[in-house]
């Protein structure tokens, strides 16, 4: 074709092709000036993902209306890392696509979230019941979970929720080699990677090396949940990967060693704290416990209140807080119980004697812990009748499963909550009427190592647990802060030995 041209013409084919060489070369190097962020950015925003991906029609529609569900078309992703290597598949589907059955949710569903599912088609030799950390990581957020390799572990944890479309970074590190370990049966020390370890895409340097998808969630309100509650999300706070317009209050990395993925707090526009403005708050219908909540939110309007009942964790929270905002306990009247949640039913062996316990030698005594204690003695209606709280924020949750199992702690969480909200609703139509708040727990940072053995706590049965108070919290119409969700991503990065807020400002 070229020979048959002219040779103004030929000279001018032949420079098209040296443009766009140029171009192309240009746009796969950095700028001499671009920074880490803006490079993320690029990846995430601008470039191809790697995954060819289709839009499906509903066969058993006669409309051509889309469905909205992108899917991934290859067969699968061989990734490999840590001497091991897995064939992984990713469905990536949201709840209004039941009738394709292309991915199984299993829990709650968010209304207005993605999920995420991952397959493995190929476990690693020697890990066919291991467990992951799955970290999706993107400019409009960065969500996570645990992953299990085998769909018959009978938990069936193979999916992340997302709230928000964009495209994602998938950050897949072994943890557990078992499920028993992973529900702390076994001891949890025992083959946990020193440092995060994932599996990446083969000869590919950079955050290239790690897979990346797209998801698209449907607008805010579009879907609710049949319960009423319309939990996007989209709407909570959560991390997000840094990009060159985005000024980040800490300096934080997901990866701190390789300084890989620069991340920024986004704050969300649910408001936890009752300013004495009228605000949406879940609430289920036809129930008077669930729209107490409501009630305190469009009271009259008075200044925010506020008492925490917690563990040590709720107490870091509150010394940072007050440190920074020293108005809120001086003239506000904000109170920290200190120590009312270390336990809902709190493990009183370890006090007679620790070494014995830590070696197995004494069976756990479990007594009535101090919130379940306050409620029913009717110590903490004194509390509201004195000081006029207009919020009750609560949390308890890894002193009981260090403990417990995941089943006896949900049936404790359960009593718990009707106990507050029985509470709560003998002031709902009071001149002091006030909102409930689940704290929430944190991840675990696996440094703490003074229990041996007996620790039970393992980010596992801490997701699973954080799951189920999302559905006692509905029923009971008590709002919940996703404490467990901040947390995950970085667990290993606590500030001390498992603590993610210190005073000294990390």
């Amino acid at each position: 074709l070229l020979s048959a041209m002219s040779p103004t013409l030929y000279k001018l084919a032949v420079a098209l092709v040296f443009v766009l060489a140029y171009i192309n070369i240009r746009r796969a190097l950095p700028s001499s000036g671009e920074t880490a962020a803006e490079r993320v950015s690029a990846d995430l925003v601008d470039r191809p993902h790697l995954f060819t991906s289709q839009t499906l029609r509903n066969p058993s529609s006669n409309s051509s209306a889309e469905v909205n569900v992108t899917l991934d078309v290859r067969p699968g992703v061989r990734l490999c890392g840590c001497g091991i290597c897995a064939l992984v598949h990713f469905h990536v589907s949201h709840p209004n696509n039941n009738s394709l059955n292309l991915s199984t949710t299993v829990g709650i569903s968010d209304s207005s979230s993605g999920t995420v599912r991952f397959e493995f088609i190929e476990p690693p030799v020697n890990f066919t019941d291991g467990w992951y950390d799955a970290t999706l990581l993107g400019v409009t957020g960065v969500y996570a979970s645990p992953i299990a390799t085998n769909p018959n572990s009978g938990l069936q944890p193979d999916y992340v929720h997302v709230g928000t479309s964009g495209r994602y970074r998938v950050h897949l590190s072994p943890t557990h080699n078992s499920t028993e370990q992973a529900m702390g049966v076994a001891d949890v020390q025992v083959g946990l990677p020193a440092e995060s370890c994932p599996l990446v895409l083969e000869n590919v340097e950079g955050v290239e090396k790690y897979p990346l998808i797209e998801v698209r969630v449907p607008p805010v309100g579009s879907s609710k949940e049949e319960d009423g509650f319309d939990y996007d999300d989209g709407s909570q706070p959560r991390w997000v990967v840094s990009n060159s317009s985005t000024q980040c209050d800490y300096n934080l990395y997901f990866d701190p060693e390789e300084k890989n993925f620069p991340l920024c707090f986004h704050r969300g526009i649910k408001d936890y704290c009752d300013d004495g403005k009228k605000s949406k708050q879940p609430a289920t219908p036809n129930s008077s416990s669930a729209t107490a909540n409501n009630n305190a939110t469009t009271a009259t309007k008075r200044t925010t209140r506020a008492i925490v009942l917690g563990d040590s964790h709720a107490d870091k929270l509150v010394e940072v807080l007050f440190q920074h905002h020293p108005h809120l306990e001086k003239e506000n009247g904000w109170m920290a119980t200190k120590y009312h949640g270390v336990g809902i039913y709190l493990n009183k062996a370890p006090h007679y004697g620790f070494n014995a316990y830590v070696a197995g030698q004494m069976k756990p005594e479990f007594v009535r812990g101090k919130m379940l204690e306050n409620l029913k003695t009717g110590r903490y209606r004194s509390l509201q009748m004195e000081h006029k709280f207009t919020t009750w924020f609560f949390q308890s949750g890894h002193w009981d499963l260090r403990d417990a199992t995941l089943g006896e702690y949900e049936r404790h969480l359960a009593e718990l909550f009707r106990e507050f909200a029985k509470f709560r609703d003998k002031f709902r139509n009071s001149v002091v009427p006030f909102r409930i708040v689940w704290l929430g727990f944190p991840a675990f940072s696996y440094k703490r190592e003074m229990w041996g053995g007996m620790e039970m706590r393992t980010n596992v049965k801490l997701a699973l647990a954080d799951r189920a108070v999302v559905k006692i919290a509905r029923k009971y119409g008590v709002e919940v802060l996703p404490f467990f969700n901040l947390t995950y991503p970085l667990y290993r990065q606590s500030c001390d030995s498992h603590h993610y807020v210190c005073q000294h400002g990390n």
